[in-house]
């Protein structure tokens, strides 16, 4: 087992040991992950040891950046407007009703116009919730525009 497997099995036991991780030590871990380097078991592990502590606010903030930085395209159209960003995730395990959808489509509704909606795949829990994804898939929206499509949607809108 190399280093870098070691130093991530370490973590995955100190979380067990329910030890809180830094911010920068979540954001190296996460960011192992999203590249590929742990295996499965390595990934499982680590995810079901931080989720059954409770992660501290530093380590919700660790993911999100290692998240930011590796799997997230970055969108800066040159608008006249300012652009407003209504993406829920989707991981509610109450069956709530997914209301970034519904809010999205007025807002779009009272500008006169539905744009191109970018949303990923849906978690497993997600299938439980009430998701607006049947009705945007119903009136024929897409829902995973390319980056090109994407900036040119967003541009054309806010730019009407």
């Amino acid at each position: 087992m190399n280093d870098k497997a070691k130093l991530f099995g370490h973590s995955i036991y100190r979380l067990i040991a329910g030890e809180d991780l830094s911010r920068e030590q979540t954001r190296d871990l996460f960011a192992e992950i999203l590249r590929g380097e742990q295996t499965d078991i390595h990934q499982g592990a680590f995810l079901s040891a931080i989720t059954a502590k409770g992660p501290s606010p530093r380590e919700i903030a660790g993911a999100w950046q290692a998240i930011y930085d590796l799997d997230t395209v970055k969108v800066s159209p040159n608008t006249p407007k300012p652009l407003l960003d209504n993406c829920g995730t989707g991981m509610d395990s109450f069956k709530t009703f997914n209301i970034s959808t519904c809010s999205g489509i007025v807002a779009a509704r009272a500008a006169s116009a539905l744009p191109d909606m970018a949303q990923g795949p849906s978690p497993p829990v997600a299938a439980r919730s009430i998701s607006g994804k049947p009705l945007v898939l119903m009136w024929s929206v897409r829902l995973k525009p390319s980056e090109k499509a994407l900036k040119q949607a967003v541009s054309d809108f806010l730019t009407e």
